[in-house]
């Protein structure tokens, strides 16, 4: 069986889903938020467990590239970037 890749829009490393967390974009209300199971619906994009990778992965223009909308919220990006660093230090601990 083959080993789901996906890439990282921080570093743009390509690595195992397994190592990557997964954001996504609801379809029905829009909302960004973090996808645990990695099965939600919606338009997915990856970043890396590195707080260096989270910092670059939540600059405006690289998530509204990735999501394909116009425009996210700076209060969004706040919320998801202190989401993600929070998994991150749980995960290392």
């Amino acid at each position: 069986m083959a080993v789901l890749q996906r890439t990282c829009i921080g570093c743009w490393q390509v690595r195992t889903r397994e190592d990557l967390i997964r954001i996504v974009r609801s379809p029905v209300d829009g909302a960004i938020v973090i996808d645990s199971r990695g099965k939600e619906k919606g338009r997915g994009a990856y970043v890396c467990f590195n707080i260096d990778c989270i910092n670059k992965a939540m600059q405006p223009q690289k998530l509204d590239r990735a999501f394909r909308v116009d425009h996210i919220g700076l209060e969004t990006i706040d919320r998801l970037r202190q989401d993600l660093l929070e998994l991150t230090e749980v995960r290392h601990c």
